[in-house]
């Protein structure tokens, strides 16, 4: 009886961990984008994280600053190379920015002031 148990264990194991590779890729690349505030344009772009000013895909050109976000204006704010994205806060508001927001797809507001340090 012991291994019937264990021959069903190893079954409903093999089946649960067989199928956990297909969504976990989809969510890991959108979370490897990141919203970025393009300086001489004024849009947001999403692309993949990295050292900034980033590359815009678009245009070729590093002009990419990471994008934060104020819930109270409703729009992105460039976050400076040298900040922690973290520690940004509105230049109106001075509430904490959020890197997550409105996708830029969605056509969010654009920003053109600096965050402030906190």
């Amino acid at each position: 009886m012991k291994s019937v148990h264990r021959g069903l264990l190893l079954l409903f194991s093999v089946a649960a961990f067989s199928g956990c590779g297909g969504g976990d890729e989809s969510a890991a690349q959108a979370a490897a984008l990141v919203t970025y505030l393009d300086r001489e344009t004024g849009q947001t772009v999403e692309a993949a994280a990295q050292p900034t000013p980033a590359v815009n895909p678009a245009t070729g050109k590093a002009t990419l600053l990471r994008a934060g976000w104020c819930e109270q204006c409703g729009k992105w704010y460039p976050i400076p190379p040298e900040q922690n994205p973290g520690q940004v806060t509105c230049p109106k508001h001075k509430s904490p920015l959020s890197l997550s927001g409105p996708s830029a797809k969605e056509g969010s507001g654009d920003g053109v002031q600096a965050a402030s340090p906190r």
